[in-house]
């Protein structure tokens, strides 16, 4: 599915919900429901083996599943060197700088 697909399914879906909810309150809705149309297309592989082990645990009393959105969401990235973070730091205190005297006059 290309970009232009997707943007045509989900205001698709947002014309069939539209008269659901109050109007101009529709778009509140559309985020929530693609992050978990997102979540269970992440998920789908993994789908039966949850499934099963939902009923085996709904037999005993306990049901429930836990997702580890660091696992799928989070993307480990080492920290900056100092010596690059202070040197950002000081290009923009130089364009600090060089701006006040456009902002006296």
């Amino acid at each position: 599915m290309n970009h232009s697909q997707i943007v045509s399914f989900l205001w698709g879906v947002a014309d069939l919900i539209r008269d659901t909810f109050k109007r101009g309150k529709y778009q509140d809705v559309i985020l929530p429901l693609t992050v978990l149309r997102r979540l269970d297309s992440v998920l789908a592989p993994t789908k039966p083996k949850v499934l099963e082990v939902q009923a085996r645990l709904s037999k005993v009393g306990l049901v429930g599943y836990e997702i580890n959105f660091n696992r799928y969401f989070y993307e480990y990235r080492p920290p900056r060197p100092l010596e690059e973070i202070e040197a950002d730091i000081q290009q923009v205190e130089k364009k600090i700088v060089a701006m006040q005297p456009a902002l006296t006059t």
